[in-house]
């Protein structure tokens, strides 16, 4: 597949140098025909003037952007750079004229052009424009190019890393829902077949529907109340749950897998470490341009900072998809843990 489109980039790039001579000598031929020499026909002066474009300029333009500027120029050998430029305008235009006059009168049986004009200066100076122009056109060319490969590099390694962050998360959820299971089936619960189909649904979605770095949000929610669903089947419906969501859209793009991090922090701080009155209260607005994502949930018996393989996996997915583009602060009042997230989606 590379190899084909190699190729296919070379086809495409020869087509185009070849349209762009064929035009500059469609544009010298037609100003000349309007100007010089009304009396010919635009045909035979295009020809003379292509085999006139042929001899003289294109040799050096190819010469100077396949040769001289890779030998020399990109390597920064300056100096060399410059005596072969000096030294092929003063040399190269008088052997292309000589032919390119034999042709003219032969052929096209026009005047010659006088043989001393390519030894004056003006003829060097033409050359040397032409020459540096040609390096000008090809250095930006260079620059171009090299700024698309670097841009198709970092993003490659944006979405290797995406896709490195994610496989952190996936794992270490399944692995506490699995967790749950075991405990329900044990207890021979009437609920275990609803657990496995869920966590079939939310295993689908984590597997199939999230490799790209953007899903949408109503994709989010109803993973988040799949995932609510089953801790609710797992502490008997004891511990007050509740999620708040105001969206005007639906189909807003959001990063995966993000908001499931926090609530799972909730659930294993918050619910699993405490004996009485645990809660885990949260909040999802969206709209167009902004989203808003806050939970709060009590603080059990075990520790809970902003701290975590969880959590700075997050910051770090948060940072390559939206850059500076958000903000997330953790903060405890009291024996209540909160979790403000603020997503800018212009």
């Amino acid at each position: 597949m590379d190899l084909t489109n190699k190729k296919s980039k070379k086809r495409r790039l020869i087509a185009l140098n070849v349209s762009f001579w064929l035009l500059l000598t469609f544009l010298i031929s037609y100003g000349i025909g309007q100007t010089d020499e009304p009396d010919r026909t635009l045909v035979s002066l295009f020809f003379q003037g292509a085999i006139g474009i042929g001899l003289l300029i294109v040799p050096i333009v190819y010469l100077n952007t396949q040769v001289l500027i890779p030998r020399f120029f990109i390597k920064k050998k300056y100096w060399q750079f410059g005596f072969w430029v000096l030294l092929i305008a003063l040399i190269w235009p008088p052997l292309p004229i000589y032919i390119d006059n034999i042709i003219d009168e032969r052929v096209f049986h026009t005047k010659p052009e006088d043989l001393d004009d390519p030894f004056t200066f003006l003829g060097g100076f033409v050359m040397l424009f032409i020459i540096l122009l040609s390096t000008l056109v090809n250095m930006t060319y260079r620059a171009l190019r090299q700024q698309h490969k670097s841009g198709e590099i970092e993003n490659e390694r944006l979405n290797t890393e995406l896709a490195l962050l994610k496989n952190q998360i996936s794992p270490h959820f399944f692995f506490n829902t699995l967790n749950n299971l075991y405990a329900l089936a044990l207890e021979e619960s009437k609920e275990t077949p609803k657990v496995i189909l869920k966590l079939s649904e939310m295993m689908r979605y984590t597997i199939y529907d999230c490799n790209g770095t953007h899903v949408p949000l109503s994709s989010e929610v109803t993973y988040l109340e799949n995932y609510m669903s089953l801790q609710q089947i797992r502490h008997h419906q004891q511990a007050d749950i509740t999620f708040d969501r105001r969206i005007s859209n639906e189909d807003i793009q959001v990063c995966p897998l993000v908001f499931i991090v926090f609530l799972e922090n909730a659930f294993k701080h918050g619910v699993d470490g405490t004996e009485s009155k645990a809660f885990v209260k949260m909040s999802l607005e969206a709209i167009p341009e902004q989203i808003h994502f806050k939970i709060s949930n009590s603080i059990g018996t075990t520790q809970q900072d902003s701290g975590g393989l969880g959590l700075e996996n997050v910051k770090k997915r948060l940072d390559l998809v939206y850059g500076e583009n958000y903000d997330l602060s953790t903060t405890i009042e009291g024996e209540t843990f909160c979790v403000d997230l603020n997503i800018d989606l212009k």
